[in-house]
C-alpha cells in the first residue's frame, strides 16, 4: 500500500475519503491511496492523513475485512426461493 500525491485537476468541489467515508473539500493537491502496483483505491482526507500512514493502512484493511465478511455471510445464507419463482 502506498500514497500518491497529484495535482487536483477535478472540477468537483468535494470528494469522499476512501478510508473514513467522510466528504471533504478538495485542495490544489490530492492524496490517493494505492496498492503496491499503483492501482488507486481512492482519495484520502486530511483528517486521515493526520493520523499517519500506519493508521490509514490499518483502518483500510479493517474496513475491507468487514466488507468481505459481510459479503461472505450474505452469500452463504440459505435462500428459500422456490424453483418456480
Amino acid at each position: 500500500m502506498q500514497l500518491q500525491i497529484e495535482c487536483n485537476t477535478s472540477k468537483h468541489g468535494s470528494q469522499v475519503c476512501c478510508v473514513c467515508s467522510h466528504r471533504f473539500a478538495l485542495g490544489q493537491a490530492k492524496v490517493i491511496l494505492c496498492d503496491d502496483q499503483g492501482a488507486a483505491y481512492g482519495e484520502v482526507c486530511s483528517a486521515c492523513l493526520h493520523n499517519g500512514f500506519d493508521w490509514i493502512k490499518q483502518e483500510f484493511e479493517y474496513s475491507n475485512l468487514l466488507h468481505k465478511t459481510a459479503y461472505n455471510q450474505y452469500r452463504s445464507r440459505k435462500r428459500d426461493v422456490p424453483l418456480s419463482a
